[in-house]
């Protein structure tokens, strides 16, 4: 990976390289939020690595929105959505109707989360380095805390879109370390990028209790999407329920119900809990640009949001089905049309979810199915359905199958538009073959399973 970073190493620091995010725009913007590379590497500071830890932050949220960005793309995928921009077929012919080119679309959300996995790598060398007239014990842990965790995040991005791709001869990085001048890090699989990922988890939670015990206080300011978890203690809850995702992810379900026990988990408390990725039109900030207020907008969503939808004892649809979707313009391209859109990203300013506290209740349903407490589940998932679709409950599940596939109607509608979470969900439990869950005949009759590794990097390792 170090590859994709040599020519940006005397340039800004959190150089992001927006494979993924700019089609046939400009493909390489630097972060003018991290600070100067050089200054950081040589005599990091308080301010230095403070200014660099927020450009992690801006980093992470970078390749989230717009119409290559993880919401978008992954909904394309997982049949959530359509982006029918006549300018550009790609979004159809190669997202819906064939496989991913690993020299276009199929190249996208790599260089970017690499970018931040290297700029956080500085950062972790900077902090152990910098003396503690800079920063306290405590806030060299609360630092690491969160750099990890963030991190983990990163590279959660690489292996959800790459999955089984990485267990070939090329394989995805891990050890990305700040040598620009050393040759591609080694290939690792599936299997060690998640182990890699939950390492970085641990790890952080660790500084984070250390930190919290210290009674140290973060020595960056966090935005507002983080408002609520902006101490080492509380952001430790956020650590555990992202710890939680991966672990159910790796049907490692009983480590997921002791994450979500540590977790901001709660079922009394508003489902829209938790942190979120935020925007700003202030110069040389980054809008949400999956705002598209038009009535004939690009983004629309899938048909399939509909005909899969539940009815709630009054006659109308899902109370999330109507929230999230409202009626646009038919447009028709390449074979491909919607007459809805969504009703989400409502500003340019829209926060998009990282994680929150719907999902971790769905979460947990998912842990005790897969451990085979099917009461346990039904609790959590009339909790959801009732609440924030206003359907009436479920009664007591037949069996295993049962349970899941009610599992994963509510976490279409809840998780709807929010990070791709309907094609990794079918793709972990063997369903993306299944018409039933993925629509697929016609002008949708490819199914992709996962991001190719990038063209570069493969001639970067021949």
């Amino acid at each position: 990976m170090r590859h994709s970073m040599r020519r940006h190493a005397s340039q800004v620091m959190a150089v992001a390289l927006l494979l993924g995010l700019a089609a046939c725009k400009n493909l390489e913007t630097p972060n003018y939020n991290g600070g100067d590379l050089n200054a950081l590497q040589t005599s990091p500071d308080r301010a230095s690595l403070a200014a660099a830890v927020q450009g992690i932050e801006i980093g992470h949220r970078g390749y989230q929105d717009g119409e290559l960005g993880v919401v978008s793309a992954l909904g394309v995928l997982g049949r959530e959505s359509y982006v029918l921009d006549v300018a550009d077929p790609r979004f159809v012919n190669e997202l819906l109707q064939g496989p991913l080119n690993a020299g276009g679309f199929g190249a996208g959300l790599w260089a970017a989360p690499y970018a931040n996995i290297r700029l956080a790598n500085i950062v972790l060398d900077g902090v152990a380095s910098v003396g503690t007239d800079q920063l306290s014990a405590g806030e060299k842990a609360a630092t690491v805390g969160f750099v990890k965790t963030i991190q983990a995040l990163d590279f959660l991005v690489i292996v959800e879109t790459r999955d089984t791709n990485c267990d070939g001869s090329l394989g995805c990085p891990v050890d990305v370390g700040t040598d620009v001048n050393a040759g591609p890090a080694p290939a690792v699989n599936k299997a060690a990028v998640y182990a890699h990922i939950k390492t970085l988890l641990d790890d952080a939670n660790s500084q984070l209790q250390t930190a919290a015990g210290d009674g140290a206080d973060f020595p960056f300011t966090l935005t507002t999407g983080f408002d609520g978890f902006d101490t080492p203690a509380t952001f430790a809850t956020v650590n555990r329920a992202i710890k939680a995702r991966v672990d159910v992810y790796t049907d490692d379900f009983s480590g997921a119900l002791t994450a979500l026990s540590n977790s901001f988990v709660d079922s009394t408390a508003s489902f829209d809990l938790g942190v979120y990725d935020v925007y700003g039109t202030g110069s040389g900030d980054q809008t949400n640009g999956m705002y598209q207020p038009s009535d004939d907008p690009n983004i629309r969503a899938n048909p399939f949001d509909s005909t899969n939808v539940q009815y709630q004892t009054n006659g109308l649809p899902d109370a999330r089905y109507m929230a999230k979707i409202r009626e646009v313009k038919d447009r028709s391209f390449s074979g491909v049309g919607s007459h809805i859109g969504f009703n989400m990203y409502l500003s340019l300013t829209a926060p998009v979810p990282i994680i929150r506290n719907e999902e971790l209740l769905l979460l947990r349903a998912e842990a005790n199915i897969g451990l085979g407490n099917l009461s346990a589940a039904l609790e959590d998932i009339n909790e959801v359905r009732t609440r924030s679709g206003k359907l009436p409950a479920l009664g007591p599940f037949a069996n295993h199958d049962a349970a899941l596939d009610a599992l994963l109607y509510e976490k279409h509608y809840s998780l709807l538009f929010e990070g791709g979470h309907r094609w990794i969900d079918l793709r972990h439990y063997g369903l993306l073959d299944d018409p039933t869950y993925l629509p697929q005949s016609g002008s949708e009759s490819y199914v992709n399973k996962a991001y190719p590794i990038p063209l570069d990097e493969q001639n970067a390792r021949q």
